[in-house]
């Protein structure tokens, strides 16, 4: 989970020259992006900003640049340009963080491009978190731009009101039967937010029941800020299995899968039918091969637990590319 807002960008990165230090990543996914896919990827991974800057350039004495972003790790480079190509508008930067860190920005500054492809894409197929709330900011400053009242001292406090406003969006997310209307309208939805914020997790902890001495915990985690927890209860209506863990320390709320017939059962079709795009992908083939491992019975072996744990050591934050 990562957290956005919208607030004054703000950036530790150097732009670098594409055919230097970087390269790309070339993971052959599927690369055929579907709609809501990219509504449910943007709703774990996209930012909606607007940055206010002193110009000289403008009688005001300040710039407005609005951008819709998405940046992630050098390793879904491919993706972006799918991206990209998905929306035929933006830019493409390649990043290095202060931590050394490589990262790549799919970045729309266009008002024109954010006018006829941004805002009708998101209009059309909606944001289901609560970011669906900086979208909504974002469109306002947007029309302001448009009427080039941003070039006015009224104007320019409007923006600023607007960027600290906190808006509860709840009543445009209610039906006729005034429900929330919260499930995935499409399980591309789910795919594309799980693709950003869904991670795979396999845990090795001690049993003393098994022979070998430990046992093997799988699940499908997905996390989020507690201020979409009516989103996240829903994916249990949804898939039909999960359950919903919260952070005594922080507010987090996370959906979590772990019963492995629900795993096999429920989970594991909709990646066959909706296959995942990031590289996360990796992980997802990783977790399928010791949930097949497992069903053999290997892991009750002392040669199938040291596999399973050689397959574990290359996942998530561990797997280089």
């Amino acid at each position: 989970m990562k957290s956005k807002t919208n607030n004054i960008t703000t950036t530790n990165t150097i732009e670098i020259n594409n055919n230097n230090n970087i390269e790309k990543t070339t993971n052959k996914f599927n690369t055929f992006l579907k709609d809501w896919w990219i509504t449910g990827f943007t709703d774990a991974e996209g930012c909606f900003s607007t940055s206010i800057c002193k110009s000289n350039l403008t009688k005001s004495g300040w710039s407005v640049q609005p951008s819709f972003n998405i940046e992630l790790d050098i390793r879904d480079s491919t993706l972006l340009d799918s991206i990209q190509k998905f929306f035929s508008a933006g830019t493409i930067r390649y990043n290095i963080r202060k931590n050394k860190s490589k990262s790549v920005l799919f970045s729309v500054r266009s008002i024109k491009e954010l006018n006829n492809v941004i805002i009708p894409h998101f209009d059309k197929y909606p944001l289901l978190t609560q970011k669906k709330n900086d979208f909504i900011k974002f469109k306002a400053i947007i029309d302001i731009i448009n009427k080039k009242e941003h070039l006015t001292k009224k104007g320019l406090e409007k923006i600023l009101c607007l960027r600290q406003l906190k808006i509860n969006n709840l009543s445009e997310r209610m039906d006729n039967s005034n429900k929330l209307i919260t499930n995935a309208p499409d399980l591309n939805w789910l795919v594309g937010f799980i693709d950003g914020d869904g991670c795979f997790f396999v845990n090795l902890q001690k049993n003393n029941r098994n022979k070998t001495g430990y046992g093997i915990y799988l699940k499908l985690q997905i996390t989020q800020h507690l201020r979409d927890e009516i989103l996240l209860k829903s994916l249990i209506k949804l898939l039909n299995c999960g359950r919903i863990q919260k952070e005594s320390k922080r507010p987090v709320i996370q959906f979590v899968v772990s019963k492995l017939k629900d795993i096999s059962e429920k989970i594991i079709p909709i990646f066959n039918k909706y296959p995942l795009q990031s590289s996360k992908k990796l992980d997802y083939n990783d977790f399928c091969e010791i949930l097949k491992l497992m069903e053999n019975k290997s892991h009750l072996t002392l040669d199938g637990m040291i596999k399973i744990n050689k397959i574990k050591l290359k996942m998530n934050k561990k797997r280089r590319i």
